[in-house]
C-alpha cells in the first residue's frame, strides 16, 4: 500500500493511483472494445505489428488500448544521471510522451531515460485520450459532467467514448451512450485546417448529464495557434467569453476550456495545421537534464557549449562520442537530441 512508503515513493504511487481514476473514461471505453471487438486492453507490440521483428524484442513494452504505448522501466537508476533507462521500439509515425511532452519520430529503436516520477507512455499522432477530474468515490459511481480530452497532432484519428450505467448488464442489449471524437488534418474543403470534433452523443442519453464541460488539449501546436483557433457549436461560433485559452509550454499543447455544452450538440475546434511544432526545445531540455545530473561541472559545461554552438545533430553526436563520455550519458543525450 502507498501509505506504507513515506516520502517520494509513496507520493508517486498515490499519484499513479489517482491517474488510473482520471483515466477511467479511456479505460472503460477500451474495456468495451475488448467485449465488442476482441481488442484487449493490454497487448504485446507484435499483435499490432506481426511483420516487424523489433516488436518481438521489446518484451515489456505494450499497447494500452488503441491510443497508447507503454514501456515500463525495471532496471536500476543511474546514480550519475538520477534516471533509469529502457530500450524502446517506436512503430512508424509520430509519438508523444504524455508526461514529458517529448515528441519522437518513429520507425526506430532508442533508449529512453526517466526519473522515478514516470515511465515512457507514448500517444500516437492522431491519438485521442479522454480523462476526468471527477474521481472521488461518489463522483466515480456515475458518468462525469466534465472531461479533459488530449489529442495529438500529426495524423488523423478517431476515438469512441463509451458509457453505460456502470453496474448492470443493460449493455448486453445495447443500452449505452457513445460519443465519437475525431481529429483530422487536411479535410476536403479545409485543406489547411486541423479540426478536432466531438460529435453529438448517441444512445440512451438518460445515462449521462445533459450538458458537459470539455477541456481540450491539442498537443503539437505552437503558441501562435492560440490567436488563430476557432470553436464552433453546431457550426456557430462559441462566444469568446465561454472559451478559456492557455498554453502548456512543456507539452507544447494548446489548451481550450469550454463552457458547458448540450451533449446533443456538435463541437468543432479549428486551427491552422501549419502551426504545428517542428522540434522539442532541445537546448532547454539538455540544460534541464545536465543541471540535475550528478556529473563533473566541467563536463556539463563542455556538453552544453557543444549543443549551443553546433546545429548539426550528427556532428554533435560525433563530438560526444569522441569525448569518450559515459555510455548511458551518451544515450540519454541522444534521446533528447534526436527526438524529431
Amino acid at each position: 500500500e502507498p501509505w506504507a512508503y513515506m516520502g517520494g515513493t509513496g507520493l508517486i504511487a498515490e499519484e499513479f493511483l489517482r491517474l488510473r481514476h482520471r483515466m477511467i473514461p479511456f479505460l472503460y471505453s477500451a474495456s468495451y472494445e475488448n467485449t465488442d471487438n476482441g481488442l484487449a486492453l493490454i497487448e504485446p507490440m507484435y499483435y499490432e505489428h506481426p511483420e516487424d521483428g523489433e516488436a518481438y524484442e521489446v518484451r515489456n513494452q505494450y499497447y494500452l488500448g488503441s491510443e497508447l504505448v507503454a514501456a515500463p522501466i525495471t532496471g536500476p537508476c543511474s546514480r550519475q544521471l538520477n534516471m533509469a533507462g529502457v530500450s524502446v521500439w517506436l512503430p512508424k509515425g509520430r509519438w508523444y510522451d504524455i508526461y514529458t511532452g517529448m515528441i519522437y519520430d518513429g520507425d526506430r529503436c532508442l533508449r529512453m531515460y526517466r526519473d522515478i516520477n514516470s515511465i515512457p507512455v507514448l500517444a500516437k499522432a492522431g491519438g485521442i485520450v479522454p480523462f476526468t477530474e471527477e474521481i472521488s468515490a461518489r463522483e466515480a459511481a456515475g458518468n462525469p459532467a466534465s472531461f479533459t480530452v488530449c489529442a495529438y497532432a500529426g495524423a488523423d484519428g478517431t476515438f469512441t467514448l463509451y458509457e453505460d450505467d456502470n453496474e448492470g448488464c443493460g449493455y448486453e442489449d445495447g443500452i449505452c451512450v457513445k460519443t465519437v471524437m475525431t481529429y483530422r488534418e487536411g479535410m476536403e474543403g479545409r485543406d489547411t485546417d486541423a479540426v478536432f470534433t466531438i460529435e453529438p452523443a448517441v444512445g440512451d442519453l438518460s445515462l449521462i448529464p445533459g450538458r458537459r464541460r470539455f477541456t481540450v488539449e491539442l498537443a503539437g501546436f505552437l503558441p501562435e495557434a492560440a490567436g488563430k483557433v476557432r470553436v464552433l457549436v453546431d457550426q456557430k461560433a462559441m462566444e469568446r467569453e465561454r472559451v478559456v485559452i492557455s498554453y502548456k509550454s512543456r507539452k507544447q499543447a494548446l489548451v481550450l476550456g469550454l463552457d458547458a455544452v448540450d451533449v446533443r450538440q456538435r463541437i468543432e475546434i479549428v486551427l491552422p495545421a501549419e502551426l504545428q511544432v517542428k522540434g522539442n526545445g532541445v537546448k532547454e531540455r539538455v540544460f534541464e537534464f545536465l543541471n540535475q545530473a550528478e556529473i563533473e561541472f566541467e563536463l556539463k559545461d563542455a556538453v552544453y557549449a557543444l549543443v549551443m554552438r553546433e546545429k548539426r545533430i550528427p556532428v554533435v553526436l560525433g563530438q560526444l562520442e569522441a569525448m569518450g563520455i559515459d555510455r548511458e550519458l551518451y544515450q540519454a543525450l541522444t534521446e533528447l537530441l534526436t527526438g524529431m
